[in-house]
């Protein structure tokens, strides 16, 4: 099956939050006074390269999939509320693991459809 636009779209926020997701637990990792948690953030950077890897041979066999992004159009772009607050470093990789957990099984699911 051809992508069509919206899968395209699909595919772009999923990809875009998974990579995200992966970006802000390096980060917080990276930048942890821990020398353990620090040396943790390799491993994190790793998974987000794989995951642009991925992207980037996906639209080698699909085309660009950000030229279907069209976010003036999405209902539901607006940040909920709830997903500014945070307590504490933990709950902020705690939510950006989940977040990339929830983009990665999109990404799945829709490569199911178009692949």
């Amino acid at each position: 099956m051809q992508p069509n636009a919206a899968d395209h779209r699909a595919l772009d926020a999923g990809f875009n939050r998974l990579t995200e997701g992966l970006r802000v637990v390096e980060d917080t990792l990276r930048f942890s006074p821990s020398p353990r948690l620090a040396a943790e953030a390799r491993r994190w950077a790793e998974l987000r390269r794989a995951a642009g890897d991925t992207r980037r041979e996906l639209e080698r066999e699909i085309g660009a999939m950000a030229t279907a992004r069209d976010v003036a159009a999405d209902p539901n772009a607006p940040v909920t509320p709830n997903e500014t607050a945070r307590a504490d470093l933990d709950d902020l990789l705690a939510a950006n693991v989940s977040r990339a957990r929830e983009a990665s099984r999109s990404v799945e699911e829709r490569l199911r459809v178009v692949s």
